[in-house]
């Protein structure tokens, strides 16, 4: 069964949907309960890169990574810098964390809360950050195997 270019396209922006829609439901419970919180870009690159990376993984073949090997090529150059910026990214974290600990953002809270929301805060960063760095790193291996299926066999993954 051949996908067409406007089906992957169109599933393209739907998946692209789902994953801010993601994204905002995990950063819901800081954004109501933070004040001054300074990661909430780097939160949401973290959830996003993860869903994203994820999803290309498993479903290759209804993916944009169909529609052209330039395509692959693009997300295979970019991988390492993005990798790297996730990596700066999830450090900036936790030497913020490190050196300030989360008081500026949840110190207004109620004990309880306030520990349940650094506990929910350090898990889903840790979650999604290392999972996003890791899925970069994995990512391009795909693609290269993809590239060589394709020129090789006539077919994607």
């Amino acid at each position: 069964m051949e996908i067409t270019k406007s089906k992957v396209v169109g599933l393209e922006v739907l998946w692209i949907l789902v994953a801010v829609i993601i994204a905002a439901i995990v950063i819901t419970p800081i954004y109501f309960n933070a004040e001054h919180f300074p990661f909430y870009w780097t939160n949401g690159i973290f959830v996003f890169a993860f869903i994203t990376y994820t999803r290309l993984m498993f479903f290759i073949n209804s993916s944009m990574l169909t529609l052209h090997v330039s395509v692959k090529l693009f997300f295979l150059a970019t991988a390492v810098p993005f990798t790297f910026l996730l990596i700066d990214m999830f450090n900036d974290f936790q030497v913020y964390l490190d050196n300030n600990g989360t008081k500026p953002f949840f110190g207004h809270l109620l004990d309880q809360k306030q520990i349940s929301m650094e506990i929910y805060l350090r898990n889903e960063i840790l979650l999604f950050g290392v999972g996003a760095i890791i899925t970069s790193i994995i990512f391009p291996v795909f693609i290269v195997i993809s590239i060589w299926r394709f020129r090789n066999r006539g077919r994607h993954i």
